[in-house]
């Protein structure tokens, strides 16, 4: 069920009978491709100022105590266009709950030292070397998606506490916002719990995002690590209404890989070739008209790294030529299908299924079903030919004490 309060906040919700919890997410329209100039990271950082900060009416140990005994935790994360707060509880604490989340967006003064301390916090979480998979990943979104992602780990040197406030006031706002709630209740009380909850809320005009004209460019970007082994990851821009194009890319993404490990790319580069440990594919929405095709290569030997991206291109150029079997292609779809029915049941996945449609246009699960049992090995072949041949930017983490080696010879 959509609707739309008269201060403009979206609210999308689905009944799931006898679920013991209900999830809920806020999403605000406000990412890493929203700070301003000079200020990377602020998006994230208010993110966490957000969920870690209390309220005019409770502090932060308060807030805790209260969540604990109804849900365990609140989250948040953040993206390239959006950020989310994120809780699940037990229905009778719901309108509780919303509460909080509602102050907790109004709220825009914090003192500097919880500033400060939150900054820290989110730079030891970026550095982390200890996950070279993230920051291979973080490494080809800055590159390929240019001042939507960081490139390099912020400072926060330059943001303030009034920056942070000035943020939380242009786009913290109920019309640029989605609420979205799965679980077991009744819509027409909720809606009413809402309205009550949220109505009040005044309605912003709020900067309109402009989209930058991204392109695809055959590229390398390495950096050193201290592990042993080298992690890659390559991707590219596909361009198109996603209402059109993700079915047919969720397929070409299973077939490639998928959680069996029976993937034709999982197969070649790890069972036959020894080549890496483990791999993904996976199939992004940014934004209605473009995604981010990507393949990653988890623990391989440095000087395989070359091996290892020729091959996910040649597998690609067979599908491009129409090399596709009735197994490959029945495998992914029945593998699709019953990811699709397990997460029609489960709250916290119908709840991104909903914000990706409202967003991006993405097919909801039912949409998603009628739409794989349509696509044959055609629409494979022309989605591949159209967008996933060539220009692959690829990100490589490198064994330090191999690039000396390297240099030495």
């Amino acid at each position: 069920m959509r609707t739309v309060l008269s201060n403009g906040l979206t609210v999308l919700s689905q009944e799931h009978d006898n679920s013991r919890n209900t999830y809920v997410s806020l999403c605000i329209k406000a990412g890493y491709a929203h700070d301003p100039a000079g200020k990377s990271g602020l998006s994230h950082l208010v993110e966490h100022l957000t969920v870690f900060g209390g309220t005019m009416r409770q502090n932060n140990f308060e807030i805790a105590k209260n969540i604990a005994g109804a849900i365990g935790e609140l989250k948040g994360g953040t993206t390239c266009t959006y950020q989310t707060i994120d809780f699940s509880a037990r229905p009778k604490f719901l309108p509780k709950l919303l509460k909080t989340i509602r102050d907790k967006i109004i709220t825009t003064e914090y003192n500097e030292e919880f500033v400060s301390e939150q900054a820290r916090r989110l730079i030891e979480l970026l550095s982390n070397v200890e996950n070279p998979i993230k920051r291979t990943d973080d490494i080809l979104k800055g590159v390929l998606l240019g001042g939507w992602w960081p490139d390099e780990i912020p400072s926060f040197e330059n943001i303030t506490r009034t920056d942070a406030a000035k943020f939380k006031q242009t786009y913290f706002v109920p019309n640029n916002m989605i609420l979205i709630i799965a679980g077991d209740f009744e819509q027409k009380a909720l809606h009413k719990k809402i309205e009550k909850i949220f109505g009040s809320l005044e309605p912003k005009d709020v900067p309109v995002l402009k989209n930058p004209d991204f392109s695809n460019k055959e590229e390398t970007f390495q950096v050193q690590h201290y592990g042993k082994l080298a992690y890659v990851e390559g991707g590219k821009i596909c361009k198109g209404p996603l209402a059109d194009t993700y079915s047919a890319l969720e397929c070409v993404r299973t077939i490639l890989y998928n959680g069996y490990q029976t993937g034709k790319l999982f197969c070649e580069l790890s069972i036959k070739k020894g080549l890496c440990y483990s791999l993904d594919v996976s199939n992004s929405p940014i934004t209605s008209s473009i995604s981010l095709f990507s393949w990653s290569s988890e623990g391989c030997h440095p000087d395989k790294v070359s091996v290892v991206r020729d091959i996910f291109g040649q597998q690609l150029q067979s599908m491009a030529d129409g090399v596709i079997s009735k197994d490959e292609l029945n495998t992914a779809r029945k593998y699709l299908l019953d990811e699709i029915d397990g997460k029609k049941e489960d709250s916290e996945s119908s709840v991104e299924c909903l914000l990706h449609n409202e967003l991006f246009g993405v097919p909801t699960h039912t949409r998603q079903s009628r739409e794989l049992l349509k696509i044959d090995r055609k629409d494979i072949q022309d989605i591949v030919q159209k967008e996933l041949i060539g220009d692959y930017t690829t990100a490589v983490l490198i064994p330090s004490v191999y690039q000396e080696q390297q240099q030495n010879t």
